[in-house]
């Protein structure tokens, strides 16, 4: 009698179930890179440090998840306990380092296709430094990212470039019938812009509102998908940019899925995305596309990826993949 192999268990931690199409897509990459694995997927409010300490391995990804005041998230807990920001914030600067999420992770821990959310390496405060050093391997889906953590003596020997997690799925279109209109996708999302005194400014939709009206000049029909709906309505957005857009379609939230958006893109002459993973997905699907610098992580990932092919990432990211197992079970 053959007795079955145990499942090795990882926790992943990241921003999931939010309604967010990319965020999803990271965490199908992540069960497709670990298929032989027992994936337990945690966001911010059901993080839970017993369970993660009985997984064989801990995943912080992906995303823009390393910022300059946090990794992530604040301790949500401790023992049991809630913390408030302000209290996780002072306890820091006492040092108290058990107090941190991250400190109290006691298996192998890991980042996989991270980006860092800042511009220089001095805007990392030290506690989030200390945290970062406590990881086994460092995977970041840009080469900005990498430059700027590599600067870091603690941090340069663990510090990897790991492409975003979107980049291990596998792609197949449905529908591969060539459309008679000349068709543009727009992948939209809002962010609101603050000034000092907390007063609401010009929003992304607004301001986006011209150079987007410019680039659709010459397309038949425009077609808007929603890919966030938690963090910003991008449904309202892609509602509110379609007024004046001849011949548009807005697609609703509950008629999108993974095939859907692909089958959307492929049909397209050209895709001008917001989200950074619309800008993903019609690079590993072979579109043009032309993105609005709603945030830096675009033109960071773009640089990272443009003089490549689709295969080349995924070939790329498969051995760094198999790397990274390798130095958290056989160097540690």
């Amino acid at each position: 009698m053959v007795r079955e192999t145990k499942r090795r268990k990882v926790a992943v931690l990241g921003y999931f179930f939010h309604n967010n199409f990319g965020d999803e897509l990271i965490l199908d990459g992540l069960r497709q890179l670990f298929m032989d694995w027992q994936v337990i997927p945690m966001n911010e409010r059901t993080f839970n440090i017993n369970v993660v300490n009985k997984c064989d391995l801990f995943v912080l990804g992906g995303g823009e998840l390393i910022h300059g005041d946090r990794l992530f998230m604040n301790t949500p807990s401790f023992f049991g306990f809630k913390i408030p920001r302000l209290a996780h914030r002072l306890m820091n600067r006492t040092n108290i380092n058990n107090i941190s999420w991250v400190h109290n992770i006691k298996v192998p821990k890991v980042i996989l296709g991270c980006g860092v959310n800042v511009e220089n390496v001095s805007e990392l405060k030290k506690e989030v430094v200390s945290e970062l050093e406590q990881f086994d391997y460092i995977g970041l889906r840009d080469q900005t990212s990498v430059e700027l953590l590599k600067s870091i003596s603690t941090l340069k020997n663990r510090v990897h470039l790991f492409y975003d997690l979107a980049f291990s799925l596998n792609y197949n279109p449905t529908n591969r019938t060539k459309s008679n209109e000349k068709i543009a996708v727009v992948i939209p999302t809002d962010r609101f812009t603050f000034s000092d005194k907390g007063v609401q400014q010009n929003q992304i939709a607004n301001k986006s509102r011209d150079w987007l009206q410019q680039k659709l000049v010459g397309f038949d029909k425009t077609i808007f998908i929603p890919f966030g709906q938690e963090d910003n309505d991008d449904y309202a957005t892609c509602q509110s940019l379609a007024k004046g857009i001849t011949n548009s379609e807005v697609v609703s939230p509950e008629n999108l899925s993974f095939q859907t958006i692909i089958d959307y893109i492929v049909s397209s002459e050209m895709v001008f995305p917001y989200r950074l993973h619309g800008l993903i997905l019609s690079f590993i699907l072979e579109k043009r596309y032309e993105f609005y610098l709603y945030h830096r992580k675009l033109s960071k990932v773009h640089e990272t990826i443009k003089k490549m092919v689709p295969d080349e990432v995924r070939c790329n990211q498969q051995k760094e993949f198999k790397s990274m197992l390798h130095t958290v079970y056989v160097e540690r």
